[in-house]
């Protein structure tokens, strides 16, 4: 055995080159720059790394000052510094300046290395983050752009929240205002003086206010949600309800009059609701008519009675004036003209006032149920014959104005009638046409409509304002222009003309243009030889 083979401290030499070799190779392969730096913060060895991040070659960087190496000269020799004091591990992020004078964000990280004699330099790791920059940098503004995002959003949401307290606060006041206008609604409902009730499109009662509840003796807990067929079990209910009930919904009323029983009246109207052409239900208004039922029976009474009263004074001076005027009649001279000519405008006065008191009476016994009528079959030519002669004779003799029939044919139908109230219908209409009209013509035509007979009388006369039209069949009822015409009447004659026509099952109309004349007519259904009926309709 050699020397060099026996000796132990040449064994240890070759251990230490061989751990310097292996220290060497460990640093090359390393991905990260790698330098060995002195006390005086020289480069002593770099690795393979440190060449290709900062383009130095090994001969290049041994020897050079490592804060040469970085931008911030002031951090390198704060960590350098804090190194040689703490004797551990510091690290920082710095700027590398490579050979061609490019940076490069790093990561660096100081260890000292210490001997038997103290502080002997340290080492230095350079890690290139770049690309951690890049995301980092990518990061920050994905992360700015979702901070944007979230504070355009945040914003968006508390424009959103306070558009819709805004809402909520409209919402609120038009709530309460109209809670305010239901309450309202529901106080004068409820204070009405009038019955009201309402139902809905399925006619399920849904509205009932205390009024109607006394008219009916009902409690509103116990018929609201009920149906009209429900409805029609309560006693008390059962009249209106057949009353209002048409085919298969509630039928129109205006004003009808509804008869509880003789001490009891009610006038039935109902209303349809409607919203953008949708069918809400229907509103029954109910109005007490039962003083105004008394009323008109005590002036009914009272007329009865006076014009019964009046009737024979009136007879009596009518036939006193007839018996006297015959008498000067018979015997001339017994009066001169003037005087003559006074008691017979007192005789017309007289007829006219006999009239009146006629029209009354027939009022009267048409509103108690007692105007009489005694039906027979007759042909209508026969019977109008002789009223038209009548007054064919009364109008040719009056200055500009004829008379005209027309027929559409020369035989008719016969037809079942009272012909004395008929009669009073046919007179009053020729009345009229005369009275009302100064020249021109008056045209009384018969045809036939179905299985009706139609009369109409024509006239060129002074017509009816359109306004006045609809009270032309009111009691008492005169239009203004007639009024100011000065001609007489006492508005009873078509009252009584229209209840004639429709006790006969007809039906009485008219047109009318003001300054242009007027046609009145009345229909009369064909007699088919039904005999029984007749009377009960009346």
């Amino acid at each position: 055995m050699t020397e060099k083979e026996t000796n132990p401290k040449n064994d240890m030499v070759d251990d230490l080159e061989d751990l310097k070799n292996y220290t060497d190779e460990l640093a090359d392969f390393l991905p990260v720059a790698f330098c060995v730096v002195n006390p005086l913060n020289c480069i002593l060895e770099v690795n393979n790394f440190f060449e290709v991040l900062s383009g130095y070659e090994k001969v290049e960087a041994v020897g050079k000052r490592v804060e040469n190496l970085f931008l911030e000269r002031e951090e390198i020799n704060s960590l350098i510094e804090e190194v040689k004091k703490e004797k551990g591990k510091v690290e920082k992020e710095l700027t590398l300046i490579t050979k061609k004078e490019e940076t490069v964000p790093v990561d660096v990280s100081a260890l000292a290395r210490e001997s038997e004699d103290g502080f002997v330099g340290f080492f230095l790791t350079i890690m290139d983050v770049t690309e951690k920059r890049e995301i980092e940098v990518k990061m920050e503004r994905e992360l700015a752009k979702k901070t944007k995002e979230l504070e355009e959003k945040a914003k968006q949401m508390e424009d959103s929240r306070s558009a819709l307290l805004n809402i909520l606060e409209d919402v609120d006041k038009s709530y309460k205002e109209a809670e305010k206008e239901r309450s309202k609604t529901a106080a004068i409902i409820e204070n009405f003086i009038d019955g009201m009730m309402f139902f809905g499109a399925d006619h399920v009662l849904s509205i009932v206010n205390p009024k109607a509840e006394d008219f009916f003796d009902i409690k509103a807990r116990d018929v609201t949600g009920r149906d009209l067929r429900e409805l029609s079990t309560f006693p008390t209910l059962k009249s209106l309800i057949n009353f209002i009930k048409g085919d298969g919904k509630i039928a129109d009323l205006f004003r009808e009059e509804l008869k509880i029983n003789e001490d009891f009246y009610l006038e039935i109207t109902t209303t349809g609701i409607e919203e953008d052409g949708e069918h809400l239900g229907t509103l029954i208004h109910i109005h007490d008519i039962t003083r105004e039922k008394r009323i008109e029976k005590i002036k009914s009474e009272f007329v009865s009675v006076a014009a019964h009263q009046l009737r024979t004074p009136l007879s009596g001076i009518k036939w006193t004036l007839e018996t006297f005027l015959e008498e000067v009649s018979e015997e001339k001279g017994k009066l001169n003209e003037d005087e003559e000519t006074l008691i017979r405008k007192a005789y017309d006065a007289n007829e006219r006032m006999v009239n009146l008191v006629n029209d009354l009476l027939n009022v009267s016994r048409i509103e108690e149920g007692r105007y009489i009528y005694e039906p027979e079959v007759v042909d209508i030519l026969d019977f109008l014959n002789p009223i038209l002669e009548t007054y064919k004779e009364a109008i040719e003799n009056k200055d500009n104005l004829s008379f005209k029939v027309n027929k559409v044919k020369d035989s008719f139908p016969k037809v079942k009638i009272d012909a004395e109230k008929i009669g009073i219908v046919v007179q009053n209409f020729l009345d009229n046409a005369i009275k009302y009209t100064d020249e021109g013509e008056v045209v009384l035509s018969i045809n036939m409509i179905d299985d009706n007979i139609r009369i109409s009388v024509q006239d060129e006369g002074v017509g009816i304002p359109e306004e006045q039209q609809e009270r032309l069949f009111n009691k008492f009822f005169r239009a203004e222009n007639v009024i100011r015409k000065d001609v007489e009447g006492s508005g009873l004659g078509l009252f009584i003309a229209k209840n004639i026509v429709e006790a006969h099952n007809g039906e009485i109309g008219f047109e009318s243009t003001e300054g242009e004349g007027s046609i009145f007519y009345f229909t009369l259904p064909i007699h088919k030889g039904k005999e029984k009926g007749f009377i009960e309709e009346f």
